[in-house]
């Protein structure tokens, strides 16, 4: 059985950061069954090729400026690409962070992935919140896990905001807030929550 997992990194970061960063989550061993495919976004940032987006900006190191979405076409083929060269997929795990955790919404919200996945983790999904993105309920059919952090403070979120989340009640569906901010979360418990997420 083949069971990939597709990470989707953070705006400034790229496919070696998260891949790291979500096997120091996960460790070395848990993920020893996964195939990782773990993609840059298509949008170069600095000279160095070392910082990618998966959609341009027209300040490239402020996030939190507005959001126009331009070009993430380019993110959608650049990831549907990576999805169709796996070979003999049993099953689809995605993680996304931040940026990445959008453009997932994206495609999940207008059926753009070319292959649904079994699962997904969304942490610091807080560009979703932007008043541009459609109300997205269809991610609301996919087992998924949603990690916020109290400080968070790319965006402004607001308890609305949360609410907007943890009112969605489904067993296949959790929301989880942890004590970090705007990162990946790498403490114990969310440790915890993930693992037994993903061996379920």
């Amino acid at each position: 059985m083949k069971h990939y997992l597709l990470l989707l990194h953070g705006y400034t970061q790229n496919g070696k950061i998260i891949k790291k960063k979500i096997t120091k989550l996960l460790s070395k061993t848990f993920l020893q069954d996964y195939i990782i495919i773990s993609p840059d976004g298509p949008y170069i940032i600095d000279s160095d090729n070392e910082k990618r987006g998966w959609w341009e900006l027209k300040s490239p190191e402020i996030f939190t400026q507005e959001h126009e979405y331009n070009d993430y076409e380019k993110a959608i083929e650049a990831i549907n690409k990576n999805i169709l060269s796996m070979q003999n997929i049993d099953k689809l795990t995605i993680i996304a962070f931040s940026q990445g955790t959008v453009i997932l919404e994206i495609m999940i919200a207008n059926n753009l992935l070319k292959i649904k996945p079994n699962k997904i983790i969304l942490l610091s999904p807080s560009g979703i919140m932007d008043k541009k993105l459609l109300k997205n309920d269809k991610i609301t059919n996919i087992p998924s896990i949603v990690m916020f952090g109290e400080k968070e403070g790319v965006f402004n979120i607001t308890p609305e905001h949360y609410q907007k989340y943890s009112s969605i009640k489904l067993d296949n569906y959790l929301v989880h807030i942890h004590k970090q901010g705007h990162v990946i979360p790498s403490k114990s418990n969310e440790k915890k929550i993930i693992k037994i997420f993903l061996s379920l």
